[in-house]
């Protein structure tokens, strides 16, 4: 199979400029940390230090927010960056930048796998261009958001389960 090298460096130049636009003073805009995000960088911090969450249980499943309940994979997601940066809102919000910056790459091959030339990827690239700056996805990078990490997932459930 032969590569149209003219395609890959458009998608490249996407992702780069998608990478800019998501860690571009992540952690000055929105200034502060929400409850959520100042919750699930503690509880990361303490998973790094002592194993366990801010109430003493030892690598929980569910992580309790006063009388909610949040989803553990992105706080222990957020161990890593916690460990490479320490602990900071940076360090918070990275998973998030992070996952919409994979979005897009995992955006044109599941695209390209819909379209019946696989020679012409103008509509993958269209859809990767469309997600880098839709701005009801693209706000969601600034907070430490579990609805990027989720949609990251999904999509790739559904791209694996088309490679099948």
């Amino acid at each position: 199979m032969k590569v149209n090298w003219k395609y890959i460096l458009i998608l490249i130049a996407i992702i780069t400029v998608s990478a800019i636009l998501r860690f571009y003073q992540v952690d000055n805009i929105p200034p502060g940390l929400t409850i959520d995000e100042s919750s699930q960088g503690y509880n990361a911090f303490s998973l790094l230090k002592t194993g366990k969450d801010r109430y003493g249980q030892p690598f929980p499943i569910l992580f309790r927010l006063f009388d909610s309940i949040q989803v553990p994979l992105y706080t222990y997601l957020t161990v890593i960056p916690v460990y490479l940066f320490g602990n900071s809102i940076f360090s918070v919000r990275f998973v998030s930048a992070l996952s919409g910056v994979i979005l897009i790459g995992i955006t044109y091959l599941l695209f390209i796998n819909f379209e019946k030339n696989r020679k012409n990827h103008s509509l993958a690239i269209i859809s990767a261009l469309m997600v880098c700056f839709k701005h009801n996805v693209f706000l969601f990078f600034f907070e430490a958001s579990t609805i990027i990490s989720c949609s990251n997932i999904y999509l790739r459930l559904i791209y694996s389960c088309l490679l099948q």
